[in-house]
């Protein structure tokens, strides 16, 4: 039970993380060209943006628990449930952005649920 947990731990934590830099993406920097100046701009602006620091202990906290996980159930059996992390965030960016979905990719989302569903029967 412990080890399902920190499958859920880790896609919590990685989902939440993505999401946050995605809310942020219309406050970062890009350099307008390629020079040590813009490109060090870019780098102390968006590494003092709350969104990337956000971005960053959220997937920091995502390790933690994978690491955890990696010690506690075998990895061929733990990393196909990592495909779920590609699910959630189809439908999230969806509601939250408003970004297009469409059958094909929707029934591609469904092949990975089965996927992973397939996976976690055959530990029996």
């Amino acid at each position: 039970m412990k080890g399902y947990l920190l499958i859920v731990g880790t896609i919590f934590f990685s989902v939440l993380s993505q999401l946050t830099l995605k809310f942020g993406e219309a406050t970062l920097y890009f350099p307008k060209k390629f020079s040590f100046q813009e490109i060090w701009k870019s780098v102390s602006e968006n590494f003092s943006s709350m969104y990337v620091i956000s971005f960053l202990l959220l997937s920091l906290v995502a390790v933690f628990f994978w690491v955890l996980l990696v010690q506690k159930m075998p990895l061929n059996y733990i990393y196909p449930f990592m495909s779920l992390n590609y699910v959630l965030i189809y439908f999230l960016s969806y509601i939250f952005f408003q970004e297009t979905i469409n059958i094909t990719s929707s029934f591609g989302m469904l092949l990975i649920v089965i996927g992973t569903a397939l996976v976690g029967v055959s530990r029996g």
